[in-house]
């Protein structure tokens, strides 16, 4: 049996539209067909600051999604027409300036930021979502239910917003969905000790040939994710991390946190070449806790 997967209800079950039609009618993306792109990884498991700057991406699968068809069938008429309508109509004004590429230093506002971050939150919760896209299940059930419930993003959800170069923001994909990381150890790690190459390293591999230490910290992160939404050239990041106690997550630079608080300015925003690049501008810190 169906049942919403905000509420839980199985009555009245429809399809919500993924990006409404405002949103639809603004994008100038070309999405005839999207692609899943995924890191094309070297075959060493420790990676120089070469190897990550020559790291490209290549494409793991190919289907069809058309915006105006892209819907999520397990929302509930009720959740649709009133939880989620009332996210996207508040968000409505902040995401159509980023859309239209007027977004300036006066929109970021304490209340503009709480609605592009729930209006993000609830883009995420809906996309990455087996009933949606061809792609395995990163988000539990209980994130939906939360989020029903509270009407809020959880503290521990970190949005943050980017932009690309003018050349590239029309021509990139339209999201990036992934559990990758560059993960960096601190100085003062004991499992630093252990790792005799470089110090950062892709944390989601499928190969089995990890070290037991890799094998123990990428465990402590299976339930994490990383998606990053492409409106228009500006680059919308939505992170999770469940170990808060064992990892921190470190912005290189040229990037506004916008959840759960705003911690930079607009001037702090610089462009990027690709998605790629935006991507490893996010780093996973192990904190240095002894074994």
């Amino acid at each position: 049996m169906k049942r919403c997967v905000f509420c839980k209800s199985s009555e009245n079950i429809t399809k919500e539209h993924i990006f409404p039609i405002w949103y639809r009618n603004l994008n100038k993306i070309e999405l005839k067909t999207l692609h899943h792109l995924s890191f094309e990884h070297p075959t060493q498991r420790i990676l120089s600051s070469k190897n990550i700057s020559e790291m490209k991406m290549k494409l793991k699968s190919e289907r069809r999604y058309p915006i105006n068809s892209l819907v999520n069938g397990y929302v509930c008429k009720k959740c649709n027409n009133i939880f989620i309508n009332k996210i996207d109509g508040n968000a409505k004004d902040i995401v159509s300036k980023l859309l239209n590429g007027n977004f300036e230093k006066g929109d970021f506002t304490e209340e503009n930021c709480k609605a592009l971050s729930k209006w993000a939150y609830k883009t995420v919760l809906t996309l990455c979502n087996p009933n949606t896209i061809n792609f395995k299940k990163l988000i539990p059930d209980s994130a939906y239910e939360d989020f029903f419930v509270t009407k809020e993003v959880p503290d521990d959800v970190i949005i943050s917003l980017g932009k690309l170069e003018k050349e590239a923001k029309n021509t990139e994909v339209l999201w990036s969905i992934s559990q990758n990381f560059l993960f960096e150890f601190s100085p003062h790690s004991s499992y630093a000790k252990d790792i005799v190459k470089e110090s950062t390293f892709i944390l989601n591999q499928k190969k089995s040939n990890l070290s037991v230490t890799m094998s123990f910290l990428k465990k402590c992160n299976k339930d994490s994710f990383h998606v990053i939404l492409n409106i228009n050239g500006f680059l919308l990041r939505v992170v999770y991390i469940p170990r808060t106690d064992l990892f921190s997550l470190r912005y290189d630079n040229g990037e506004i946190i916008v959840h759960p608080k705003l911690t930079s300015k607009m001037e702090d925003l610089i462009e990027y070449e690709n998605m790629m690049k935006f991507m490893l501008n996010l780093h996973l810190v192990y904190k240095g806790i002894e074994r």
